[in-house]
């Protein structure tokens, strides 16, 4: 599991996008992992001297959606592909019909989702100019640096979040909880655990004032059937290692929440460890897409 981003991993980010600026580059060099990214391909010159006339941006799979912000004097075309899971996802954002003069720079924005794994983003860009093209597509290999490459493609490096609370060595990260309609009976809450000290550890109970009770779950299939249970017994937490509490595993069962768990909503969850002690932490409601989950935990009645 990757830790807080160094200063020196943020440094040298920075060092490569100010090392770049000749190259078409991703403004800003850095983004919060899991989060949306509102950013810019910044054009810094032409092709040997001819003017921008377009270009193309190709999306990894990593990146989990985008949408390309208007521009004046630009017609903008996105691209569709069929993504990893089947689901339909934007594989490129192309601008053309515009001119950027090759002694002047231009941005071209957009609003893009990252994955919630932390490390380097690379973005492939196109640049097409009135006379010929440059294709900025190089990553570079484990060990090489981005600066050393002729043409570099564009890059954002994504850092972990700050933990949501530190208590007696344990660090909850990660968390959220899947949004709920008005007449589900129940939700499901996920976060990340992380034992800094040399002592085991264990969850013992979970509760919250957005529902009628809160419970350490369990889901996982058995002879073709997806069955549910408590965890009576509390969730391990080994000195030095992490419980991930995610869709399709462990996980907080959320009974009879209080009001709608819409997006963009907030539900206080405290956790109670056995060594480590009480802690309470403020999670964000999220739907499923935006969160990259799987599984229905909060459709309890279709378990057994």
């Amino acid at each position: 599991m990757r830790r807080f981003a160094s200063r020196a991993a943020v440094g040298a980010a920075l060092l490569v996008a100010s090392a770049a600026q000749a190259h078409i580059t991703l403004t800003p060099a850095t983004a919060e992992a899991g989060h949306s990214f509102a950013g810019a391909f910044r054009v810094g010159h032409g092709c040997a001297g001819s003017a921008t006339k377009g270009i193309r941006v190709v999306l990894p799979p990593a990146v989990t959606s985008a949408r390309p912000q208007a521009k004046p004097g630009w017609t903008i075309k996105v691209e569709h592909a069929v993504g990893p899971e089947g689901k339909d996802r934007v594989a490129a954002i192309v601008w053309s019909g515009g001119l950027v003069p090759d002694d002047e720079y231009d941005d071209f924005g957009v609003m893009l989702g990252l994955p919630a794994k932390a490390g380097p983003v690379f973005i492939p860009v196109v640049q097409t100019c009135e006379a010929g093209e440059s294709r900025w597509d190089e990553i570079p290999s484990p060990g090489t640096s981005l600066h050393s490459l002729k043409r570099p493609a564009a890059v954002v490096e994504v850092i972990a979040p700050p933990p949501l609370a530190v208590i007696g060595g344990i660090e909850v990260r990660e968390g959220w909880v899947r949004a709920a309609p008005n007449s589900a009976p129940a939700a499901a809450a996920y976060l990340v655990l992380h034992n800094g000290s040399k002592q085991a550890d264990r969850l013992v109970s979970v509760s919250t004032p957005a529902a009628a009770r809160a419970e350490l779950h369990n889901m996982r299939m058995d002879g073709g059937v997806m069955r549910m249970r408590a965890l009576e017994h509390g969730l391990d937490l080994p000195a030095g290692g992490d419980a991930a509490l995610a869709p399709g595993g462990n996980h907080v069962m959320l009974f009879g929440p209080a009001a709608p768990l819409e997006p963009g909503g907030k539900v206080e969850l405290t956790l109670v460890f056995e060594h480590a002690g009480r802690v309470t932490v403020t999670l964000p409601v999220r739907s499923a897409d935006d969160s990259g989950g799987g599984g229905g935990e909060h459709h309890h009645g279709g378990m057994r």
